[in-house]
């Protein structure tokens, strides 16, 4: 017994050293995964993967002993982290620390297990849920002694989101309350780091030279931070100074990812300081040294950026920009490089860009420019540029218009003089071929003037010189024609008659030049100097609200368009509102149109006569609108079919009449009424009643109603295809029936049986000012 007691000790003990040695060499190799150092993209080297992976098996053979041991949480957290660091097995390694705290609730390892989980949940993108246990956690004074590292970890994601300032109070608790913890040295390192991150490079440089200066701190640690001193003194201009510390980052760095890093920072600094062959040559050196890595995706970005903002060179810039994200399509860079490459091949000015051939293409060109320049260029003085350089066009065709009207009156004047030589001198200086050309086609304007019957017979025998005369002013016509459109040429002769000639076709051709010029130059005042004027203001403004640049700018705008939507628009920035672009004429019609549909039922006369003025009016909307009512006042109020016709036809032939179109032709199609072909009277057959009654035609409520039923009942039978019910009519407003919504919903139509409805027809929704109106207001087409 005795013995077999001994045995089976002797096998536990074999059991458990087995164990151990199983932890033990699991320990090792992560160990020794830990201590290699990073690719230059951050991320652990096929060495370090493989080692983890190692790990990962012996943990896997600890925790597949079947019953749970004092070991199994040390494996399970030991696996967890490892599967972390590995960087490919997020959900895994959250399945992991999720077994440890809940599967080992008193494990030593909970509070670590926690900050873990809430690294992986962001990896795993649930944000939201990694920030909520991080401050749950803090919150928890069960683990007061891991709360630095948990502030610690929640500042860093804070930095990442660029929510600074709540990144400073999590680390300002750190630095205040937690000084002797070792997360203290990491949270005044990325105490400087935010400040850096939110532009503040003074104190960002002031916080790093001050971390050096502390005790104790890791060479590591210093490194970085030489680095981010290096980087705010070139932020500030101080290259010298900025170079000596990249130079000694080169020297001492031995950090795959850092030391491709400070090269790229040393390249920038030689760009800064003028060096450009030198910190050409270094990004050069970092995309050759580095391929597909994050720092030579960076190098290719500021590389491209000097070739356009240094030298302007788009053609060498853009491949550049756009070789950001085929060479690391993770970079900080790959986005922001790809929309600049897009914006400069954008910017490339076409091959003819002139506003007079083309001043659609010129503005587009001068306005994407604009824009582009302030996102994501971030060039706001360039953008002014290229909107004053729209302004100045309009000077330049004005400059123009005035130096071709100066020139047409010139030629006028010339024109004049020599059309006041007297004839006989005008023979003299003639020569014989042309003086019996004059009298060949004066004698074929005496035999049209007549109509005399030899014009049959000059025409059936002509003189085969003519033919060589007319060859010769064809060629002539053609030279002249082909000469205007190139240019204004000087008029050079001694005859007379061919000076005349020439100032006549010069006129001409100066004439058509100045056709176009009447209409561009009305566009600049009404659209294009507003336009830009608001958009120069609007960028003022954005940078001093109160500033003299804006003022004057706003002032041009009110003195030269004060009604114009831009200026109110810009007088809407400067109080604090939110602009519209609302045309002033406009709202001041709308209104008018609104008074007027007030006039019924009291005073329909005076309805008519103002929607018979909105009829001219310029605004689109208006127009049809004003169409509309009356059609629909001499449809149903004082009926009038031919009257009625032709407003309704007017609405019909409205390309963009939407649901005033709609509602016209399920009474109208155009041709006849659909609900009722007789029954209302025609304008020429009630003439006579009309001038007894000396008052507007009203109708019987109870007859009309009868006459649409009727008539509703024949458009059925005549039109398969057509469902129209409608009840009686009530005079002082349209029919319920004809105004209802062409609806959609099962329970509305189910309450409303008789409304109209086109069949499969979708009506969009009206706007507001059509909804069905009381008695004053315009007769809603729903």
């Amino acid at each position: 017994m005795k013995r077999i007691l001994s045995l089976a000790i002797i096998s536990l003990l074999i059991v458990a050293c087995g164990i151990d040695n199983t932890m033990y060499n699991a320990q090792n190799y992560f160990k020794a995964a830990q201590a290699r150092a990073l690719n230059v993209n951050g991320r652990p080297t096929p060495q370090a993967v493989d080692e983890y992976t190692k790990c990962i098996r012996k943990c896997g053979i600890i925790l597949s002993q079947g019953k749970p041991s004092r070991r199994a949480d040390n494996a399970l957290f030991l696996m967890g982290r490892a599967l972390y660091y590995k960087g490919n097995s997020a959900f895994q390694a959250k399945d992991a620390f999720e077994g440890v705290i809940r599967g080992y609730p008193d494990s030593k390892h909970i509070p670590e297990a926690n900050i873990y989980l809430a690294k992986v949940l962001r990896e795993i993108n649930q944000v939201a849920a990694s920030e909520a246990l991080l401050e749950r956690f803090v919150r928890d004074p069960k683990y007061y002694k891991y709360h630095p590292r948990a502030l610690l970890v929640l500042a860093d994601y804070e930095i990442k989101d660029k929510d600074y300032h709540r990144a400073q109070y999590w680390l300002q608790k750190i630095i205040a309350d937690y000084r002797k913890t070792p997360e203290f040295k990491e949270a005044f390192f990325l105490f400087g780091k935010n400040y850096y991150m939110q532009g503040d490079f003074e104190r960002s440089l002031a916080e790093f030279q001050t971390f050096q200066k502390t005790r104790g701190i890791a060479k590591e640690m210093k490194l970085e931070a030489s680095y981010y001193i290096a980087l705010c003194q070139y932020e500030l201009g101080d290259y010298d100074s900025a170079l000596k510390i990249s130079r000694s980052l080169i020297r001492n760095e031995i950090r795959p990812d850092k030391l491709s890093q400070a090269k790229v920072l040393n390249s920038r600094i030689l760009l800064g300081k003028g060096n450009i062959k030198a910190g050409l040559e270094g990004l050069e050196d970092v995309t050759k040294s580095y391929p597909r890595t994050e720092q030579a995706a960076a190098a290719y970005y500021y590389w491209g950026e000097y070739l356009y903002f240094q030298e302007g060179d788009i053609d060498k810039a853009t491949p550049h920009l756009n070789r950001v994200r085929s060479e690391y399509n993770k970079s900080l860079f790959a986005e922001t490089g790809a929309t600049i490459a897009s914006a400069l091949t954008q910017m490339k000015a076409p091959a003819q860009l002139d506003s007079r051939s083309n001043l659609q293409g010129f503005l587009d060109y001068y306005y994407l420019k604009a824009e582009y320049f302030i996102n994501p260029l971030a060039m706001p003085d360039s953008a002014l540029a290229a909107y004053q350089i729209v302004i100045d066009e309009y000077d330049a065709l004005i400059a123009e218009q005035d130096s071709l009207n100066l020139m047409l009156q010139e030629i006028a004047t010339l024109i004049d003089s020599l059309s006041a030589l007297p004839e006989v001198l005008l023979q003299d200086m003639r020569t014989e071929e042309e003086q019996e050309e004059i009298e060949e086609i004066e004698a074929i304007e005496e035999i049209e003037d007549e109509g005399k019957a030899e014009a049959d017979s000059l025409r059936q025998e002509p003189d085969i010189d003519e033919y060589e005369d007319d060859a010769e002013l064809a060629e002539e016509t053609e030279a002249a024609e082909e000469s205007e459109a190139v240019e204004t040429e000087e008029i050079k002769s001694d005859d007379p008659l061919e000076l005349r000639r020439q100032a006549i076709a010069q006129k001409e051709q100066i004439t058509q030049r100045l056709a176009p010029f009447e209409t561009t130059l009305m566009r600049f005042q009404d659209e294009i100097l507003p336009f830009c004027y608001f958009s120069i203001y609007s960028l003022y403004h954005e940078k001093d609200k109160d500033g003299e640049e804006a003022e004057s700018i706003l002032a041009i705008m009110q003195e030269g368009f004060p009604r114009n939507i831009y200026t109110r628009a810009a007088l809407s920035i400067k109080n604090g509102k939110v602009p519209q672009l609302i045309d002033p004429d406009l709202e001041a019609a709308e209104e008018a149109f609104d008074l007027a549909l007030g006039y019924y039922p009291e005073a329909p006369d005076s309805l008519v006569q103002s929607m018979e003025s909105f009829t001219e009016s310029p605004y689109p909307e208006l127009k049809l609108r004003a169409f509309y009512r009356l059609g629909w006042y001499y449809s149903f109020e004082a009926p009038d079919t031919t009257r009625a016709q032709e407003y309704l036809q007017e609405v019909l032939n409205t390309s963009d009449s939407g649901v005033y179109g709609i509602t016209v032709r399920r009474f109208y199609d155009g041709a006849k009424y659909l609900l009722r072909d007789s029954g209302l009277p025609d304008s020429t057959a009630v003439e006579a009643e009309l001038a007894a009654a000396d008052s507007t035609l009203s109708l019987d409520t109870e007859a009309l109603g009868d006459t649409l039923i009727q008539s509703m009942d024949d458009a059925v039978d005549a039109e398969a295809d057509t469902l129209l019910q409608f009840n009686n009519i009530d005079e002082s407003e349209p029919p319920d029936s004809l105004l209802h919504t062409v609806e959609t919903n099962s329970e509305t139509e189910a309450e409303a049986p008789d409304s109209i409805s086109l069949p499969e027809a979708e009506v969009e929704s009206p706007p507001p000012d059509i909804i069905k109106p009381k008695e004053h207001e315009e007769p809603s087409p729903e």
